[in-house]
């Protein structure tokens, strides 16, 4: 896990001290990638395989180990917030945001991709009913999570006028998602400085408007 500030410049997080105010804003992203590891047995398959791997396999591959070392970095930054008794702040749609996630990634498994998974669910929205125990599971997941952190999670509800004026600034100016405009737009009504990310675009956005930014490697 890298750092970077509003000029850009890059600093490893195991050299400089993370932010002295103890408070750390999550981007939906990062969580995601704290939560949900990539099929571990898949990368062991595809590069134990005795015979070459075609262009797709190991594009596979590719983006396999990548999501590996995403979901490595967000655990073992995760795991020193904890240690060092960070508190955390997030836009309360962020639930909303891990909802659709823990549903998709026990549909997509069945369906393969997640166009397919939309379609299904479209047609017939019943086909969720014999997936929700593992659904549950993932929902789960997110709840020990937090659970962590103890009382040191601070979701806000973006209802201030101000966090929609700026949510509505942020999806012009960088036309980012809705969403994302609004986490934006929530941490800088919340005048702290600290976000942790792991999408570029949001990132790119962050940095502009003055934020220090924890980023993937």
């Amino acid at each position: 896990m890298k750092s970077e500030n509003k000029e850009g410049q890059i600093r490893h997080l195991n050299v400089h001290p993370l932010p002295k105010n103890k408070i750390i804003f999550w981007d939906t992203s990062f969580v995601i990638d704290t939560l949900f590891s990539p099929n571990l047995e898949r990368i062991k398959k595809l590069e134990g395989g005795i015979k070459s791997l075609t262009p797709e396999e190991n594009k596979e591959l590719d983006k396999l180990k990548f999501l590996k070392h995403r979901h490595d970095a967000a655990v073992k930054f995760t795991e020193q917030l904890i240690k060092e008794n960070f508190n955390v702040a997030f836009s309360s749609i962020l639930f909303q945001e891990v909802y659709f996630v823990c549903k998709y990634i026990v549909l997509d498994k069945i369906y393969k991709t997640r166009e397919k998974t939309q379609t299904e669910i479209k047609n017939n929205p019943t086909i969720i009913k014999s997936n929700i125990p593992d659904i549950m599971k993932n929902w789960n997941l997110f709840m020990e999570l937090l659970s962590k952190f103890k009382n040191r999670i601070f979701p806000i509800t973006p209802s201030d006028p101000l966090i929609i004026q700026e949510t509505l600034r942020i999806r012009v100016e960088y036309l980012l998602n809705p969403n994302d405009s609004m986490h934006l737009g929530t941490i800088l009504v919340g005048k702290q400085k600290n976000i942790v990310v792991f999408d570029k675009k949001f990132k790119d956005a962050a940095l502009k408007e003055g934020l220090d930014v924890w980023y993937r490697v």
